[in-house]
């Protein structure tokens, strides 16, 4: 950070880009109807997301922000081993049971899905049909699509960037 900065003559900010994919979303794509706690789950080669908290980007000393690969599934293994896209028999199962944990454990409310196994043809549905057939209280969890595509990674950096920046003094 410190040496891109002085390269380029203007402060610079690092986000990771599951995070900044996450804040895109919140701040101009699926997470923008209003909901203080989202979450953004990218689902592709591995599973990533990030945590938008009581209206703040969560993150966390260890630097392991909301690595939702790495928790792990019933079989003891991280969730991106048997989920990711390596792993597609169960993948929109084991995210679903993902989502819904975090809507008991931390109050998630929405949660958009993305990445490139997460956008393709029916996957969000599977994962809303899981979450349905869970029942009561993880059926009140609303999960969408991600609204941003590609690009809301570049969003959330530039958004995040420039919210950095405003509470830097001139």
């Amino acid at each position: 950070r410190g040496a891109l900065s002085l390269a380029l003559h203007v402060p610079a900010f690092v986000l990771n880009d599951a995070d900044a994919a996450a804040w895109g979303e919140y701040m101009h794509g699926a997470g923008r109807a209003g909901s203080s706690n989202f979450a953004f789950v990218t689902v592709s080669t591995g599973i990533g997301g990030g945590l938008v908290l009581n209206n703040h980007l969560h993150t966390t000393a260890h630097g392991l922000h909301a690595e939702l690969g790495y928790t792990l599934a019933p079989n003891d293994q991280p969730l991106e081993i048997v989920a990711g896209g390596a792993a597609l028999s169960e993948s929109a199962g084991l995210v679903a049971r993902a989502a819904a944990n975090l809507y008991v454990s931390l109050g998630i409310t929405r949660v958009a899905i993305g990445g490139g196994l997460g956008l393709s043809a029916g996957y969000l549905q599977r994962v809303q049909a899981t979450i349905k057939q869970l029942g009561e209280p993880w059926d009140a969890l609303e999960v969408v699509r991600a609204e941003l595509g590609v690009d809301a990674g570049l969003v959330g950096a530039a958004a995040w960037a420039s919210a950095q920046q405003a509470k830097r003094p001139l």
